[in-house]
């Protein structure tokens, strides 16, 4: 439950940061990229590893004493979360796009 939860917060981060960049790129009546959606992926996959995994990354010589393999969790978590919010960004850049185009803001 904890994980997923945070999965989610961590997408709603990167969707939060993709809004903000729309509406700057719309206040300064430009349109919203779709690189917009690809860099709030990419910020909630590294939230989700810093809120995660961040006792694994600072204390690695526990894990390399116990063979456990830490960087196969922090490439899945990552890449779960980014997946998860690229389908979100893309739909909030998708709606920005419209509105400047239905609206010519």
């Amino acid at each position: 439950m904890g994980y997923t939860l945070t999965i989610i917060l961590s997408a709603l981060a990167g969707v939060i940061l993709t809004v903000v960049r729309c509406r700057t790129a719309q206040a300064r009546h430009r349109r919203a990229r779709w690189s917009f959606a690809f860099v709030g992926a990419l910020l909630a996959g590294i939230v989700t590893v810093a809120v995660i995994d961040r006792w694994d990354l600072f204390h690695l010589d526990v894990f390399i004493r116990n063979k456990f393999p830490v960087w196969e969790a922090v490439i899945l978590d990552f890449t779960f979360s980014s997946a998860v919010a690229l389908g979100l960004t893309l739909l909030v850049v998708h709606h920005y796009r419209v509105k400047f185009r239905d609206f010519g803001v």
